[in-house]
């Protein structure tokens, strides 16, 4: 728990790249999707999953890239093992929505569980003021962020509340955690996360 008048320090959550990608291929896409043409990702104007037909298969195979980490990113969504899911629902359960998974091995066997991962929670939480950053009109006259360069992020404590996880509402692509949901992670040993400073 966090204590009163301690000023959180914030960081955006997103993925350790390297030179190696993922390891992880969907194998049942057409299956999922109905063969449309659509994309494993969050349907338009929310967050979350869509309605899929069938449970998502992903064939693990370490000569692609990585299949030991608890945190990847897969089209849209983060891709995290089952303990990493705990942490997360531990630390803030109403931050994500889960989608169960089944890995297939190379010689067809079954592998550990691994879920597809959305952070839902979407707060209008910048200090604009207090921040540096700049704000832009898109195109069809809404506000959005400018996070290019080295953004500085001050957010809202009156709006946070007690959420430890959340999308910025005019730049939700990238997610914020504050220092607790940081230290559960790297408590739990989990792999493949990076926390640069949002402030």
């Amino acid at each position: 728990m966090r204590r009163p008048g301690k000023k959180r320090k914030f960081y955006v959550m997103t993925q350790k790249y390297g030179t190696r990608g993922t390891g992880y291929r969907l194998v049942n896409k057409d299956e999922l999707l109905g063969n449309s043409r659509q994309i494993l990702a969050p349907p338009i104007e929310r967050r979350g999953f869509q309605d899929y037909l069938a449970t998502p298969i992903f064939l693990s195979n370490s000569k692609l890239g990585h299949t030991d980490r608890d945190f990847q990113i897969y089209s849209g969504y983060w891709f995290v093992s089952d303990r990493m899911r705990g942490v997360l629902e531990t630390v803030d359960p109403q931050a994500f929505a889960f989608l169960a998974c089944k890995v297939q091995m190379p010689d067809g066997s079954g592998g550990p569980l691994y879920w597809l991962c959305d952070v839902v929670r979407v707060l209008d939480a910048l200090d604009e003021e207090q921040s540096e950053i700049r704000i832009r009109t898109a195109s069809d006259g809404s506000k959005v962020y400018d996070l290019l360069g080295n953004p500085r992020l001050i957010f809202k404590e009156s709006v946070l509340g007690q959420c430890h996880v959340f999308r910025m509402k005019f730049f939700d692509a990238k997610v914020i955690c504050d220092n607790e949901m940081k230290l559960a992670c790297k408590a739990a040993g989990l792999t493949g996360l990076a926390f640069p400073d949002a402030s």
